[in-house]
Order: C-alpha cells, then sequence, then structure tokens
C-alpha cells in the first residue's frame, strides 16, 4: 500500500467566501473538542491502541458506524450518546488508523514485563485487591488474607 506523505503543514489553503470561513470555523471547534476527547480517553486507557494495533482500531471503527447507522440511539453503561458524539469518536478513530498506519511507534512498555512487574494498588473491593504494573499495565488480583 502507498504511503502517505503530509502536504499541509506548513499552509492550509484559505477558505473561499464567507460561508466556507464559517465552516471551517465550525470544524476547527469540532476539532478542538475531538481533541480533547482524545488526549482524555487516552489519558484513561493509556497506550492500549497502539499496544493493540490496527485491528482494534478498525473494530471500534465498525461499532461508531453501527452507532450511526442507528441514529445514535446507543447507550453506553448508563450514558447515551448523541450522533454527534458518534461522529467525533469515528472522526478520532479514523484519525488513530491514519496515525498507526503512518509512524511505527516504538513503545517504551511491552506487553508483559512478567516476571519483572512491579505492581501498585489500583483498587480494593472487599477482600479483593486489584494491583497493576506500573510498566506494562498486567493486572494483578489479590485476596487479602486479613
Amino acid at each position: 500500500m502507498k504511503k502517505y506523505s503530509l502536504k499541509y503543514q506548513k499552509k492550509i489553503p484559505e477558505p473561499i467566501g464567507k460561508l466556507q470561513a464559517e465552516v471551517i470555523k465550525k470544524f476547527i471547534v469540532l476539532q478542538k473538542e475531538a481533541l480533547g476527547i482524545m488526549v482524555d480517553k487516552n489519558n484513561h486507557f493509556k497506550s492500549e491502541f497502539l499496544e493493540n494495533g490496527i485491528s482494534l482500531t478498525k473494530k471500534m471503527i465498525g461499532h461508531k458506524i453501527r452507532d450511526i447507522e442507528s441514529g445514535g440511539k446507543v447507550i453506553r453503561g448508563k450514558q447515551s450518546e448523541s450522533l454527534t458524539e458518534c461522529f467525533i469518536d469515528l472522526s478520532n478513530y479514523a484519525l488513530m488508523g491514519a496515525m498507526q498506519a503512518m509512524y511505527d511507534f516504538k513503545l517504551k512498555t511491552k506487553r508483559s514485563c512478567i516476571p519483572r512487574c512491579s505492581y501498585e494498588i489500583e483498587s480494593k473491593e472487599g477482600k479483593l485487591i486489584k494491583m497493576r504494573c506500573k510498566n506494562c499495565f498486567n493486572v494483578l488480583l489479590v485476596k487479602d488474607a486479613n
């Protein structure tokens, strides 16, 4: 497959006409929102998308397309997503896929560093302690002896 080369990093074409300029302004507002959502989710899920590769990204794009086809009437947990949220998520997944296709990420962490994992407590629920490795994000469930 042909490699894409960035074309508009130095100069973006000027919009022609008042309507076009207004469309571009609204597009930039949504791009900022999409970037905020991406950073927030990336902080939550760490490097899961990079570690699982483009196949997970394609799977998520498929989910979002089905969500959009349903008219945005999708319930995730206890929250419903608007059609706007579905399209913003789809654009983020598409850009993540483009990023994965274009760049070779050399991750600092391995998928698993067992037996050298360095665990920290993530949560406690009754006698069950959930621990996560600081380096590779392995999860360890331990039953409290007390």
